[in-house]
């Protein structure tokens, strides 16, 4: 390997691809919470892959998942002015933490790819 981040090999199986072989499809099971952002009640639904992530991120900054999501709303309010689909800002969040503690440059070449 060059240093590069590299994609796990996809088994070809009867020429489809099998990327959910060795998967745990409970983590694509969608979970709706309530959380509270600025005061306000709401429902936020991600898979429950994301709300493993977001455990994570919250417990290594010494807080929990309400509090980092309350945190995101209001930096993403003052900066942008909001956003249409919250749920999907987590799971950019949430995938470019996990982007960067992947080895080597990683977010580089998933940003190589962008369209």
């Amino acid at each position: 390997m060059d240093g590069r981040f590299e994609f796990q090999k996809l088994k070809v199986v009867k020429s489809n691809f099998a990327l959910l072989t060795d998967m745990d499809m409970r983590l694509a099971q969608p979970r709706p919470k309530s959380i509270r952002l600025d005061g306000l009640s709401t429902c936020v639904r991600l898979e429950r892959i994301y709300w493993s992530v977001l455990k994570c991120i919250a417990q290594s900054n010494g807080t929990t998942v309400n509090v980092l999501l309350s945190s995101l709303d209001r930096d993403v309010q003052l900066q942008l002015g909001g956003v249409k689909n919250f749920s999907s800002l987590i799971r950019v969040v949430c995938t470019a933490q996990l982007l960067q503690m992947c080895p080597g440059n990683a977010m580089a070449v998933i940003m190589e790819h962008m369209e």
